[in-house]
């Protein structure tokens, strides 16, 4: 999907409107480095200060996030989407199907990344407004996801999106209690 806004215009009096293009499409195991840079960066710079260090350092290893990842293609869970912006890859998103039985027509947005220099600038949105056409095109009702308690700035982003906070539980990541906020959302035609 190709996503032209035409936000700026450039100089006093010219009429041209500069086009910037967000291309969204579904990863493919030849991105797995770009997904973990993408990862791995917005990581350290979203969780400093909300996670301990030492949890930011093992979950930003390069090795073992492109091994994660390896992993995650070889099983097709999740099912990764990968966002450039004007050329330069920026943003992913993934989701995989639950497989109980209450959650059959449920799905668990599980990432939702956009490198900081990226943010601001409609992708995140951009690449949950793809989602929700891909999951609405699926079968599925609602969607559930999480963030940390203490991302303000996440949070506020998934209600103006519409989720519906619905609790809090421990995240069993980290090496300290850090708390993650539950959301969900009913998938309606209106999807945004």
């Amino acid at each position: 999907m190709k996503i032209c806004r035409n936000a700026h215009k450039y100089g006093n009096d010219s009429d041209t409107d500069f086009c910037e293009v967000i291309n969204i499409r579904k990863a493919e195991r030849s991105d797995i480095e770009a997904i973990a840079n993408i990862i791995n960066t917005t990581w350290k710079a979203t969780y400093t200060g909300i996670v301990p260090d030492s949890d930011i350092v093992l979950y930003t290893d390069k090795g073992r996030r492109e091994k994660m990842l390896s992993e995650a293609f070889n099983n097709s869970k999740p099912i990764y989407f990968i966002a450039d912006y004007n050329g330069n890859y920026c943003g992913i998103i993934s989701y995989y199907k639950y497989e109980e039985d209450d959650y059959k027509d449920c799905a668990y947005i599980m990432q939702l990344y956009v490198l900081p220099e990226y943010q601001k600038k409609g992708i995140g949105k951009s690449l949950m407004k793809y989602l929700f056409v891909i999951l609405k095109d699926n079968g599925y009702k609602r969607a559930v996801l999480n963030t940390l308690e203490d991302n303000s700035n996440a949070r506020a982003f998934y209600e103006k999106l519409g989720f519906k906070y619905f609790g809090q539980q421990d995240s069993p990541l980290f090496s300290e209690r850090v708390v993650r906020a539950l959301y969900r959302k009913e998938l309606t035609y209106k999807i945004y």
